[in-house]
């Protein structure tokens, strides 16, 4: 666990002071340290199979492991003085490779930082850590719309037009700053416990494609082609707002009817 620095010495100390005897098991010694709040489920798994690397980036401990994919990999994680609470978002390897991509990346990182909005996740930092490059971002308590239509399918409509116009909000605010999102998705917005909605990747979709989605990407197209418009299917390398304004669109579509516009491959019919 020292090594993992997954625990403050302090708290292993008073763990080890309080808990009487240690039990005899390295299983049952983690489901204690579980109990005592000084380790996580995800966390425990991995030291039980001998891994301590891994643990941390930069100041961020890594608490769990909430996000996975060809869109990258993201963590709930710790800032280990501040104890606050944030979403890392690592860089997949194969855009860490060439380095005018990486100062790319920083400049959107950078533009997405300018955006303060309600409606928008905001994003706090931009670093690299022995090589791996991530984005911490607000953390937000809640789930993806498209985990929602998964699990409830269509929404009410009251319901689907609040989350919308939500969204639109901060879009706004995003298209006044310069910024277009050009994939928007029930993946990509987020809806908390307190039913506030919140965009995500705002500036930084060109970097997080999710290789397990339909893709549009043929020519300089960017964008999910279940909601992507027509310019950028026709491979408009400068998509702007208005993409954006369709591509919420049918996503309000699929939140009505619990389907996308279009559905299939023939992408000449879309």
């Amino acid at each position: 666990m020292r090594r993992a620095e997954v625990a403050d010495d302090d708290a292993l100390a008073g763990f080890l002071t309080k808990s009487g005897p240690i039990p005899s098991t390295a299983p049952d010694t983690a489901t204690r340290l579980i109990q005592a709040g000084i380790l996580t489920p995800f966390q425990a798994k991995l030291i039980l199979q001998g891994k301590h690397k891994g643990f941390k980036l930069g100041p961020y401990r890594i608490l769990n492991q909430i996000g996975a994919g060809g869109m990258g990999t993201v963590y709930l994680a710790e800032h280990a003085a501040l104890r606050r609470r944030v979403a890392l978002k690592v860089l997949p390897g194969k855009q860490a490779l060439d380095p005018a991509n990486v100062e790319r990346f920083y400049q959107e990182a950078r533009a997405a930082a300018t955006l303060d909005h309600p409606n928008i996740v905001h994003a706090y930092d931009v670093a690299c850590d022995r090589g791996t490059y991530f984005l911490v971002f607000e953390y937000i308590d809640g789930e993806t719309l498209d985990r929602l239509l998964a699990v409830r399918g269509r929404l009410p409509v009251g319901q689907a037009v609040s989350y919308v116009v939500q969204a639109a909000a901060g879009l706004q605010h995003a298209h006044d700053k310069g910024v277009a999102h050009r994939d928007i998705k029930p993946a990509n917005l987020l809806v908390g416990r307190d039913g506030i909605v919140k965009v995500l990747d705002l500036g930084l979709a060109d970097f997080f494609e999710d290789s397990g989605t339909k893709l549009a990407r043929t020519g300089g197209a960017m964008g999910t082609t279940d909601y992507v418009s027509p310019e950028q299917l026709r491979g408009c390398a400068n998509a702007d707002h208005r993409a954006d304004i369709y591509n919420l669109g049918a996503t309000l579509y699929h939140l009505l009817t619990g389907q996308p516009p279009f559905t299939g491959t023939d992408r000449g019919r879309r």
